[in-house]
């Protein structure tokens, strides 16, 4: 009876109770608060994923960035010995190798790096079309040469128009006539000051631009133009053509592959 006649009475309980049940009441709610929140955790796990697979993506682009570059470096020099002559594929896509934009020769270092870096990093098949300056009177650095009667162009000539190397591109307008151009062992063509062509496919451009008259472009294996054309392609008013030269073949020299319609 000692102990029991301690115990505090039932009203006295009450404020311990309260005091129990507001603590719960505290832990519940810091457990909720702190208890991970699934669709957050779900988030952040994608994004951890997405930001996991970027990152894959961009680690295998940079690898195989790397071995193309490693690939240019190993035939760069390769190409630079054999001159950096543009192929045939180049010359079909508007390339102007070994010329700049103006038409003006680099060297052959340099225009191998041009043809080496033509070609697609990372499966870009981009390319650049050709771009020439037009003058009537042609000089080192002429992009395309403009004629307006028939005209004559000896191109393995240092000073085939004007004291100066011709151009890869000739443009007739304002004729008077029909006329004709003739292009001269095209084989041996100077593509600079001092290089002429050599076991090379080097691409002419042409263009008619005369509204009335008819332009015949002929190709001449002597500087005199003294034999017969080794081949011909007539233009009518308005229209323009390609044609290849290739200088390393037996029987095919001076000759032009005149574009197909």
């Amino acid at each position: 009876m000692g102990l029991l006649g301690q115990w505090p009475g039932e009203g006295s309980l009450l404020p311990l109770a309260g005091l129990l049940a507001w603590t719960l009441a505290l832990l519940v709610a810091c457990d909720r608060y702190y208890a991970p929140r699934p669709h957050v955790a779900r988030g952040q796990r994608l994004a951890e994923e997405s930001r996991a697979a970027e990152l894959e993506r961009l680690a295998a682009q940079s690898s195989q960035l790397v071995r193309e570059l490693r690939e240019l470096q190993e035939l760069l020099p390769q190409r630079a010995r054999e001159g950096a002559a543009p192929t045939a594929a180049q010359g079909q896509a508007g390339a102007v190798a070994p010329w700049t934009a103006s038409g003006e020769a680099v060297p052959h270092e340099a225009s191998a790096a041009q043809g080496m870096l033509r070609e697609p990093l990372l499966s870009n098949p981009r390319r650049l079309a050709a771009l020439y300056n037009l003058v009537t009177t042609n000089t080192a650095s002429s992009g395309c040469y403009s004629f307006s009667a028939s005209t004559d162009a000896d191109v393995s000539s240092a000073t085939c128009k004007d004291s100066n190397r011709c151009p890869i591109c000739f443009l007739a307008t304002g004729l008077s006539a029909a006329a004709t151009l003739r292009i001269g062992k095209c084989s041996t063509a100077y593509i600079g000051s001092s290089t002429q062509l050599s076991n090379a496919v080097l691409e002419y451009t042409i263009i008619n631009a005369d509204t009335t008259y008819s332009l015949t472009v002929e190709a001449h294996a002597t500087a005199d133009f003294s034999a017969s054309a080794v081949s011909t392609k007539t233009l009518s008013q308005s229209e323009s053509t390609r044609a290849l030269c290739y200088s390393g073949g037996s029987g095919t020299v001076a000759y032009l592959y005149f574009q197909q319609a």
